[in-house]
């Protein structure tokens, strides 16, 4: 069955931080930023939204996003299955995006990253190293046949990305370690 969850990104951060949905299905699952903050001591762990505090007078907005959000992905996946198709995580976060009028992260996390890259004043040979890890991260995304989000960006990617760094590209723990320092900086 189907199961949305809501995680904080920083449970023990000093700072507001943000929370994740987290909706499991089908042996796997999207993890999908719901772009809100919050600071952890403002945070009920146990049933997963604001606590409701004078020092947090937003929390009623707050909860109201996320189960409007809970809703959303709920829907989406009953229409997807509906309309008998197999749902995966990025089939179901382009039916929540488009769900939630988002013009988003269609862009993925290297898109992104090359945009910065291109304004960033750091030294060419900098520069030139990120380039070869987006380069790489470009054909694992292919690889994979599916987008990199940031949100996406776990210790899952981590262990399959190595995994094809070592197997499918026989690379070197040095240049590992290299490709992995990069995606950190970007």
């Amino acid at each position: 069955m189907p199961q949305a969850t809501f995680v904080l990104k920083g449970p023990k951060a000093t700072e507001p931080t943000l929370v994740y949905l987290l909706f499991h299905f089908n042996s796997t699952k999207l993890k999908y930023s719901t772009s809100q903050k919050i600071l952890p001591k403002n945070w009920n762990t146990e049933k997963q939204r604001a606590k409701e505090l004078r020092s947090f007078p937003e929390y009623p907005h707050f909860n109201f996003l996320l189960d409007k959000l809970e809703t959303t992905v709920n829907n989406c996946y009953r229409k997807i299955m509906l309309d008998d198709i197999t749902p995966t995580p990025d089939l179901l976060r382009k039916a929540v995006d488009k769900a939630l009028n988002k013009k988003e992260g269609s862009k993925g996390f290297v898109l992104f990253a090359e945009a910065v890259l291109k304004a960033s004043d750091r030294k060419a040979v900098t520069k030139k190293s990120i380039q070869q890890t987006l380069n790489v991260l470009k054909d694992y995304k292919e690889y994979v046949k599916k987008q990199l989000y940031f949100d996406s960006i776990d210790l899952d990617f981590y262990n399959d990305f190595i995994d094809y760094l070592t197997t499918k590209r026989n690379l070197k723990q040095l240049t590992i370690g290299n490709h992995i320092k990069n995606i950190k900086v970007s």
